[in-house]
């Protein structure tokens, strides 16, 4: 079996308590049984981006988030 690999330009990275919304709850089943990958923004800006992702892994999903700079 083939990992899924999404890219969007914002992705949910899951938190505590949080519920999932939007493209995540159409997703998320597939992804989780291919071990997907999903990257895109987190939503969160920074004084200046990191070139490198953010890398957090739940229910046999990992989630790659890059940073933005404000001005971006």
């Amino acid at each position: 079996m083939s990992r899924l690999v999404a890219v969007s330009n914002r992705i949910s990275v899951p938190k505590r308590g949080a519920a999932p919304g939007g493209l995540a709850v159409g997703l998320l089943a597939a992804m989780q049984a291919r071990q997907g990958l999903w990257f895109g923004w987190d939503g969160e800006t920074s004084e200046i981006a990191s070139s490198v992702p953010s890398i957090v892994r739940k229910d046999d999903v990992t989630f790659a988030s890059i940073d933005i700079d404000k001005t971006e």
